[in-house]
Parts: structure tokens; C-alpha cells; sequence
């Protein structure tokens, strides 16, 4: 029987503790989030700084932030659109903490 805290992964039994966990900056690659924004440039989207600039002061700004990913929305930073993002809720809302510290 299989302790709790064992995983198979590599094709090699390990330890959990030993598989690294995904950071907020390689889900917002896997999410293609990069595609279109940077830290601290604009690209087809606004920079990270920008949006956490924006956002710092409203109440709730992750459960907003996280209802326009979902949704897509236009016409907020230019004419370009942001696509629907389908992603979990749970990345999600560790893309935008990690977007929120910028």
C-alpha cells in the first residue's frame, strides 16, 4: 500500500514534497497569458505594473479580475479584445495574485 505522500511521475516513484510546484508566472505561460502581456511592457494587452496599478485600490479586485479573464472583455485598455480564458479557477486566481504584487 501507497503512502499518501508518494506520487508516480517521470515515470519514477518520488516523494511529493520533491515535485516542484507550477509558479504563478509558468501558469500564465501555459495560459498563453504571455502572448499578449508582460510584466512591465505593453504588448497587445496592458503590462502587469499597469493592470495592478489600476486595480490596487477596488474592493474584491480578484473575484473581478477573475469574472473578465473568464468572460473576455474589450474596449477597458484600447480596442484590441481579450479572449475568454477557460482556464481553473483555481490557476487563474494564482495568475492574478501573482499579477496583483506588480
Amino acid at each position: 500500500m501507497l503512502c499518501s505522500h508518494w506520487i508516480v511521475a517521470y515515470g519514477l516513484m518520488m516523494p511529493i514534497s520533491l515535485i516542484a510546484a507550477e509558479s504563478p508566472k509558468q501558469m500564465a505561460a501555459r495560459h498563453q497569458c504571455l502572448g499578449c502581456h508582460a510584466v512591465d511592457e505593453v504588448r497587445a494587452g496592458p503590462a502587469f505594473q499597469q493592470i495592478a496599478e489600476r486595480y490596487a485600490e477596488r474592493q474584491n479586485v480578484i473575484d473581478y479580475l477573475l469574472k473578465e479573464v473568464k468572460t473576455g472583455s474589450v474596449g477597458k485598455w484600447g480596442a484590441t479584445p481579450m479572449p475568454p480564458e477557460p482556464g481553473t479557477e483555481s490557476d487563474l486566481k494564482q495568475i492574478l495574485l501573482w499579477v496583483m504584487q506588480h
